[in-house]
């Protein structure tokens, strides 16, 4: 994908759900560590 919102400056940013249904925010400041180990648990990479 040439050219990918998500990505800023080299940056991931991803969607989280804050509190109820609905309620999100897009953002670059996550913890990289716990999504290694999230996708580490759910893919078989």
């Amino acid at each position: 994908m040439a050219v990918d919102m998500k990505v800023a400056d080299g940056l991931l940013r991803l969607i989280l759900l804050r509190g109820p249904l609905g309620n999100c925010v897009f953002t670059g400041d996550y913890d990289r560590n716990a999504l290694d180990a999230t996708l580490h648990k759910f893919c078989k990479c």
